[in-house]
């Protein structure tokens, strides 16, 4: 709707001064509903209902071809909104499972950080003292990796 007014004044600017005396001829109403077919086609809708709502008032018999590329391009948005919405539905999907992969992951690091802490102490245990300090420094590494 933005635009009828720009196109009313730049259909009223280019059509020669007979026009305004005479009704719009075939070819000026032929030549609009091509352009909002093409417009369709090209997915540039705001320009087609443009074309459709400018060239009715100029046009009466065809109204009705008018009438059902209107119908089209409502079809289509209609189209494009439930891609949208199915896109974004997706995207809200994948991110969910994204997160529960990285809780997944978190927790194993978590738990191998855990298991390697106790493999520290058995070595402990056993006196190997350097030994156990290369396995903490591992499971800190571990602990360090998991927090990010």
């Amino acid at each position: 709707m933005k635009y009828t007014l720009f196109f009313l004044l730049l259909l009223g600017m280019s059509l020669p001064k007979t026009a305004y005396t005479q009704n719009s001829g075939p070819s000026f109403c032929a030549e609009m509903l091509g352009k909002a077919k093409t417009a369709l086609k090209n997915k540039e809708y705001g320009k087609s209902r443009d074309y459709c709502e400018a060239a009715v008032p100029l046009c009466p018999d065809y109204a009705d071809q008018f009438g059902k590329v209107l119908a089209e391009l409502n079809t289509a948005i209609e189209s494009e909104k439930k891609k949208a919405k199915d896109g974004e539905r997706k995207a809200r999907l994948a991110l969910a499972e994204q997160q529960k992969a990285m809780e997944a992951q978190q927790a194993a690091l978590t738990e191998i950080a855990r298991r390697t802490v106790r493999d520290a102490q058995t070595q402990i245990y056993h006196l190997d003292y350097e030994g156990s300090l290369a396995t903490l420094k591992t499971a800190v590494a571990l602990h360090a990796a998991g927090r990010l």
